[in-house]
């Protein structure tokens, strides 16, 4: 009965993003939509025929007077199977009633699955890595997708929700199969992995190293370096080919071999080189990041604690300072995979802190992994053999939960291109919904077992 209560649960979380979508938000959104759509349709990567219907300032770039997207091609590589499934569906004769362009209302179920396979993702660690029950690890998981920029990321077509599956995919599937000895296979994946989500966000090839240098450490392999330098030769091959891929689609485009898909960008001249866009002021944009004491304004009022200026990871989630605590713990237990973790956290947040334009969703690649102790401080809270102690405690972990899902809906409903009125307006493409996830009920229940193995099974869940 409780895994039926577990994956009801999933279930739920599911269509609860779907139906907090509401399609295009914004330029950001809109330069993924315009360049699959223009890549789908017309077979050219010029979105014209898509400005200021799906593309829309200042999200776009400029070469020789022809409007491109200025987004790394990643998202829109996802996005376009969605475009040929969306015209399967419509040919059936189902249609949007919010008056959604088709393609995008197909497209928008997208975060929301990549979203909930990161609750599946996080829920799978808890129970395998840290072996703590179903119930405990299920609370915790809730706690994640509703407390968190889980709900935002997971409701709208921008590129983090895909990043952060990705690069946690890969950090959660090194630390699990930290004693299977089948390490080669685990370094080719993860490079694949890691491959597609440089093309979705271009920092992300950073933790290619840090990953491999942990499974190296973690396996011992430095006894074996005829074998270890093979696979790295490999790997590395496998990287170098993600990487040409993003310099060759460059290159197609702006006829230049160049990293940066909006280096052309008319209204962000910074963006021209890494150089001038990482020249921010490192310390103010770590206050943005996490702290805003900067702005202590955000803290009590929550109409200027939106849009872009959704405060820091601590303010908008407060939940994640009992995190924070459990740190430390992590350290005294699991110091590996302590290192790989804050590494990851580090990476992000320097790069992030640097930027010119320091925006709090930046880090949300690593949301997750700074997440994952908090079991460390809810495992002290339950073992506290003090009936008054522990209830206090209980209490303000209840209280902090609260508000940290309160600005969480607050920052979600108020973001770029949705308003109060909106709110659950996906819920009445619930129809579309259920029909085009037919094919995935037919392969959960094809490979239930296997599925039941990968979520319910105590060890070897990746």
């Amino acid at each position: 009965m409780k895994k039926y209560i577990i994956v009801s649960v999933f279930i739920a979380f599911y269509v609860f993003y779907f139906c907090m979508s509401t399609g295009l938000n914004g330029s950001n959104d809109g330069g993924h939509v315009g360049l699959a759509k223009s890549v789908y349709y017309d077979q050219e990567f010029s979105v014209e025929k898509y400005y200021h219907i799906f593309v829309f300032e200042p999200d776009y770039a400029v070469k020789e007077g022809i409007k491109y997207s200025d987004r790394l091609p990643g998202t829109s590589l996802l996005i376009l199977p969605t475009f040929a499934y969306s015209n399967i569906l419509f040919n059936m004769g189902l249609k949007s009633v919010t008056n959604t362009d088709f393609d995008v209302l197909i497209a928008s179920i997208l975060p929301p699955l990549i979203g909930v396979l990161s609750l599946v993702l996080l829920f799978v660690f808890y129970s395998s890595f840290f072996k703590i029950d179903l119930k405990t690890a299920m609370i915790l998981t809730v706690i994640y997708g509703l407390c968190t920029l889980s709900m935002l990321e997971s409701t709208h077509l921008y590129s983090h929700a895909p990043s952060l599956f990705l690069v946690t995919f890969s950090v959660f599937y090194a630390v699990l199969n930290r004693n299977n000895k089948n390490w080669k296979s685990q370094l080719i994946l993860i490079s694949i992995v890691i491959g597609l989500a440089t093309l979705i966000e271009l920092q992300n090839i950073l933790f290619f190293f840090l990953i491999t240098f942990y499974i190296i450490y973690s396996h011992r392999l430095k006894e074996k370096k005829t074998e270890l330098i093979k696979s790295l030769v490999i790997s590395s091959i496998i990287i170098i080919l993600f990487i040409s891929l993003l310099l060759m689609y460059n290159y197609v485009v702006f006829d230049d071999f160049m990293l940066k898909s909006n280096k052309y960008n008319p209204f962000f001249p910074e963006e021209r080189s890494f150089y001038s866009a990482l020249s921010g002021n490192f310390f103010d944009g770590l206050d943005r990041l996490y702290t805003n004491f900067g702005n202590l304004s955000l803290y009590v009022n929550p109409y200027k604690a939106r849009l872009n200026d959704i405060p820091g990871v601590f303010v908008s989630s407060p939940v994640i300072l009992f995190s924070l605590l459990g740190f430390v713990k992590f350290y005294k237990l699991y110091k590996p995979e302590f290192y790989l973790f804050t590494g990851c956290i580090c990476i992000a947040s320097i790069i992030a802190a640097m930027h010119v334009t320091t925006l709090v969703r930046h880090i949300y690649t690593v949301n997750m992994l700074s997440y994952v102790p908090i079991v460390f401080f809810v495992k002290y809270m339950l073992s506290i053999k003090d009936s008054q102690k522990k209830y206090r405690l209980k209490f303000l972990f209840i209280i902090v939960v609260l508000i940290s899902f309160v600005r969480i809906s607050f920052s979600t409903i108020s973001y770029w291109g949705r308003y109060i009125e909106d709110l659950f307006l996906f819920s009445k493409e619930l129809k579309v919904f259920f029909i085009s996830n037919i094919p995935l009920v037919i392969l959960l229940y094809w490979k239930k077992n296997t599925f039941k193995r990968i979520i319910f099974r105590d060890n070897d869940y990746l």
